[in-house]
Protein backbone atom coordinates (compact mmCIF):
# COMPACT_ATOMS: atom_id res chain seq x y z
CA UNK A 1 0.00 0.00 0.00
CA UNK A 2 1.15 3.65 -0.86
CA UNK A 3 1.80 5.93 2.25
CA UNK A 4 -0.45 8.12 0.64
CA UNK A 5 -3.29 5.66 0.71
CA UNK A 6 -2.32 4.35 3.88
CA UNK A 7 -2.44 8.31 4.98
CA UNK A 8 -6.05 8.84 3.84
CA UNK A 9 -7.33 5.45 5.09
CA UNK A 10 -5.92 7.25 8.58
CA UNK A 11 -7.50 10.31 8.11
CA UNK A 12 -10.86 8.39 7.00
CA UNK A 13 -10.75 6.61 10.29
CA UNK A 14 -10.85 9.39 12.29
CA UNK A 15 -13.36 10.94 10.40
CA UNK A 16 -15.34 7.74 11.25
CA UNK A 17 -14.82 7.42 14.76
CA UNK A 18 -15.59 10.89 14.94
CA UNK A 19 -19.07 10.28 13.99
CA UNK A 20 -19.73 7.35 15.28
CA UNK A 21 -18.57 9.18 19.30
CA UNK A 22 -20.49 11.84 18.63
CA UNK A 23 -23.64 9.82 17.48
CA UNK A 24 -23.34 7.69 20.87
CA UNK A 25 -22.19 11.33 23.23
CA UNK A 26 -19.23 9.44 23.89
CA UNK A 27 -16.99 12.59 24.75
CA UNK A 28 -13.44 10.85 25.60
CA UNK A 29 -13.44 9.33 22.19
CA UNK A 30 -14.79 12.74 20.46
CA UNK A 31 -11.59 14.08 21.74
CA UNK A 32 -9.15 11.67 20.75
CA UNK A 33 -10.01 12.48 17.11
CA UNK A 34 -8.51 16.27 18.42
CA UNK A 35 -4.89 16.80 18.94
CA UNK A 36 -5.06 18.71 22.51
CA UNK A 37 -4.11 22.24 20.86
CA UNK A 38 -6.80 21.86 18.74
CA UNK A 39 -9.57 24.65 17.54
CA UNK A 40 -13.11 23.65 16.81
CA UNK A 41 -14.97 26.45 15.17
CA UNK A 42 -18.76 25.59 14.96
CA UNK A 43 -20.31 29.52 14.36
CA UNK A 44 -22.32 29.39 17.39
CA UNK A 45 -19.05 28.39 19.07
CA UNK A 46 -15.60 29.08 18.69
CA UNK A 47 -12.82 27.64 21.37
CA UNK A 48 -10.43 24.70 22.62
CA UNK A 49 -10.95 21.11 22.53
CA UNK A 50 -11.94 20.78 26.35
CA UNK A 51 -14.60 24.11 26.23
CA UNK A 52 -15.83 22.14 22.89
CA UNK A 53 -16.56 18.64 24.92
CA UNK A 54 -18.18 20.74 27.65
CA UNK A 55 -20.41 22.87 24.86
CA UNK A 56 -21.45 19.21 23.34
CA UNK A 57 -22.15 18.10 26.63
CA UNK A 58 -24.21 20.80 26.99
CA UNK A 59 -25.80 20.79 23.40
CA UNK A 60 -26.26 16.89 22.79
CA UNK A 61 -28.44 16.89 26.24
CA UNK A 62 -31.27 18.45 24.19
CA UNK A 63 -31.71 15.86 22.08
CA UNK A 64 -33.10 12.09 22.28
CA UNK A 65 -31.00 11.45 18.87
CA UNK A 66 -28.64 12.10 16.71
CA UNK A 67 -26.87 10.32 13.90
CA UNK A 68 -24.42 11.55 11.19
CA UNK A 69 -24.31 10.63 7.51
CA UNK A 70 -20.48 11.68 5.86
CA UNK A 71 -20.08 11.93 2.41
CA UNK A 72 -17.03 11.33 0.78
CA UNK A 73 -14.51 13.55 2.08
CA UNK A 74 -12.31 15.42 -0.28
CA UNK A 75 -8.48 14.96 0.97
CA UNK A 76 -5.58 16.70 -0.32
CA UNK A 77 -1.96 15.57 1.63
CA UNK A 78 1.06 17.86 1.65
CA UNK A 79 3.48 16.27 3.70
CA UNK A 80 2.32 15.96 7.40
CA UNK A 81 -0.65 18.10 7.00
CA UNK A 82 -3.83 17.33 5.10
CA UNK A 83 -6.73 19.72 4.26
CA UNK A 84 -9.69 17.70 4.03
CA UNK A 85 -13.44 18.98 2.84
CA UNK A 86 -16.56 15.96 4.53
CA UNK A 87 -20.03 16.61 3.92
CA UNK A 88 -22.00 16.00 6.35
CA UNK A 89 -25.62 15.52 7.28
CA UNK A 90 -26.85 15.42 10.94
CA UNK A 91 -30.26 13.86 12.34
CA UNK A 92 -31.07 15.44 15.75
CA UNK A 93 -34.47 14.59 17.56
CA UNK A 94 -35.14 17.31 20.24
CA UNK A 95 -35.71 16.17 23.57
CA UNK A 96 -38.52 18.65 24.39
CA UNK A 97 -39.37 20.63 21.09
CA UNK A 98 -42.04 23.67 21.60
CA UNK A 99 -45.64 23.55 21.07
CA UNK A 100 -45.95 23.35 17.04
CA UNK A 101 -42.40 23.44 16.54
CA UNK A 102 -40.78 20.06 14.48
CA UNK A 103 -38.95 17.19 16.64
CA UNK A 104 -36.26 16.32 13.45
CA UNK A 105 -34.14 18.58 12.44
CA UNK A 106 -31.88 17.61 9.02
CA UNK A 107 -28.77 19.97 9.75
CA UNK A 108 -26.62 19.80 6.17
CA UNK A 109 -22.71 20.96 6.75
CA UNK A 110 -19.39 20.19 5.55
CA UNK A 111 -16.30 20.08 8.02
CA UNK A 112 -13.84 21.67 7.00
CA UNK A 113 -10.38 20.30 8.65
CA UNK A 114 -6.82 20.74 8.92
CA UNK A 115 -5.31 17.53 9.71
CA UNK A 116 -1.41 16.85 11.24
CA UNK A 117 0.41 13.74 11.75
CA UNK A 118 2.46 14.16 14.65
CA UNK A 119 4.13 11.11 15.91
CA UNK A 120 2.86 8.87 13.19
CA UNK A 121 -0.97 9.94 14.53
CA UNK A 122 -3.31 11.50 11.76
CA UNK A 123 -5.86 13.96 14.11
CA UNK A 124 -7.98 17.01 13.48
CA UNK A 125 -5.89 20.07 14.35
CA UNK A 126 -8.26 22.41 13.42
CA UNK A 127 -12.23 22.19 12.12
CA UNK A 128 -14.58 24.67 11.12
CA UNK A 129 -18.24 23.58 10.30
CA UNK A 130 -19.78 25.13 7.60
CA UNK A 131 -23.97 24.65 7.94
CA UNK A 132 -26.61 24.90 5.04
CA UNK A 133 -30.10 25.85 6.45
CA UNK A 134 -31.53 23.62 8.72
CA UNK A 135 -34.60 21.29 7.68
CA UNK A 136 -37.30 20.88 10.08
CA UNK A 137 -39.85 18.07 9.79
CA UNK A 138 -42.36 16.45 11.84
CA UNK A 139 -41.67 13.49 13.03
CA UNK A 140 -43.22 10.16 12.24
CA UNK A 141 -43.94 7.79 15.41
CA UNK A 142 -41.04 5.82 17.03
CA UNK A 143 -40.75 2.41 15.88
CA UNK A 144 -38.60 1.02 18.83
Amino acid sequence: MSDALADELAIRKVLATYAHAIDRSDFGLIASCYFEDAEEDRGRFKGSIPEFIEWLTKTLGGFDSCWHLLGEPWIELDGDVAHVDTPCLGHHRLRNPAPGDARDHLIPCRYLDRFERRDGQWRIASRRAVYEPVLAVTAGPDLT
